[in-house]
């Protein structure tokens, strides 16, 4: 078993990390391709399909599928993801 003065050190060693990291000044320039691919209104989706989405990936009736229809219902959401976008920034040019 860890002994708990152990755990609180790691603990302490973490929440230094988070702010170190939260602390550190991140220069971004701005691309206005990046920008418009994210506010593009054509990768919005309704509930209904986000729903459909959702039950592709995770199934309702099966909470633990295989990693196997996992990975390929997320492959199908990526893919169909992937063809929306290629779709808006057709629409953009």
């Amino acid at each position: 078993m860890i002994s708990p003065p152990f755990v609180v050190f790691q603990i302490a060693h973490v929440i230094r990390e988070i702010r170190m990291f939260q602390q550190t000044p991140y220069s971004f320039e701005h691309n206005p391709r990046v920008g418009n691919y994210i506010l593009s209104r054509a990768l919005l989706l309704g509930d209904e399909d986000l729903y459909q989405r959702s039950l592709a990936i995770e199934p309702r009736s099966n909470r633990l599928s295989s990693s196997f229809a996992h990975s390929a219902a997320a492959q199908q959401v990526a893919a169909a993801a992937a063809a929306a976008a290629a779709s808006s920034s057709s629409h953009e040019k």
